[in-house]
């Protein structure tokens, strides 16, 4: 019950595929590749600090 001093925990029901449906509805292609590129990128700055590529 809430507010009785226990965390409540919400269930997950949404599948992966509902997820990667709706990512594609709103986002298109974007959604699900635009998190690679970003990560690349922040690769790709890591490799010109001496030290850490």
């Amino acid at each position: 019950m809430p507010g009785d001093g226990h965390p409540t925990r919400s269930r997950c029901t949404t599948s992966a595929h509902d997820l990667l449906r709706r990512s594609l509805t709103r986002y298109g292609l974007g959604g699900p590749i635009a998190p690679f590129a970003g990560i690349t990128r922040i690769d790709l700055l890591g490799s010109w600090i001496p030290g850490l590529g």
